[in-house]
């Protein structure tokens, strides 16, 4: 009996069909297929839409910065307090008076008419350039930092040297009748003075989150 001839190598077996189901309706795709020829939907993006729904949600606020508290609104600085700063002020002027009668006594003596008149111009210049310098460099004499008060332009700012300038010359010309910067300050409800007026500014109380 002859016997059957066996090839030596068998075939390759056919692909197998692997079947591939839609994410939406659950309908049979071909591997190649892009789309779902039963509902038409595109299978990659279907299955990455629905894992970011899978994912969990960022809690609320999550990344964003939070909103800084609301710096207080500027106070007026009252009668009361701005003429207890004059005070203060007053007393350090008298202070500085003093001191430079002792140094001119020290070393020229008391005679001599250039000395008499020193002497008298010294309360004025050493006022308008204590306040011009002080409220430029700070917003605040001696005496309105005891109190809790400084000296701001119209940005909030301690105010430029032309503007203490104008501001210190203005008090000083309507200080002679009759003190009229501080009436104006106890008449006006922002407690601004004609100086205040003149130069742009206005005092304002120190908060103590701000010192």
């Amino acid at each position: 009996m002859a016997k059957e001839l066996t090839p030596s190598r068998q075939q390759p077996e056919e692909d197998k069909f692997v079947p591939l189901l839609c994410p939406k309706c659950g309908g049979i795709m071909a591997a190649q297929d892009v789309e779902c020829p039963h509902c038409g939907v595109s299978a990659a993006r279907y299955r990455a839409y629905m894992a970011e729904l899978a994912a969990p949600a960022a809690p609320a606020g999550a990344g964003a910065e939070e909103p800084s508290p609301a710096s207080p609104a500027p106070i007026a600085a009252g009668f009361w307090r701005r003429a207890l700063a004059l005070v203060v002020d007053y007393g350090v002027l008298l202070v500085a008076q003093v001191a430079f009668e002792l140094v001119l006594s020290a070393v020229w003596g008391d005679g001599g008419r250039v000395l008499r008149a020193a002497r008298r111009g010294f309360p004025v210049v050493f006022a308008l350039a204590y306040v011009i310098l002080c409220h430029w460099a700070s917003g605040q004499t001696l005496g309105k930092a005891a109190v809790g008060a400084r000296v701001v332009a119209r940005d909030g700012a301690p105010p430029r040297l032309s503007i203490a300038a104008r501001r210190a010359l203005v008090w000083a010309i309507c200080l002679v009748p009759a003190g009229l910067p501080m009436l104006l300050v106890a008449a006006r409800r922002d407690r601004r003075g004609l100086h205040d007026l003149a130069a742009g500014t206005r005092v304002e109380r120190v908060l103590e989150a701000t010192r």
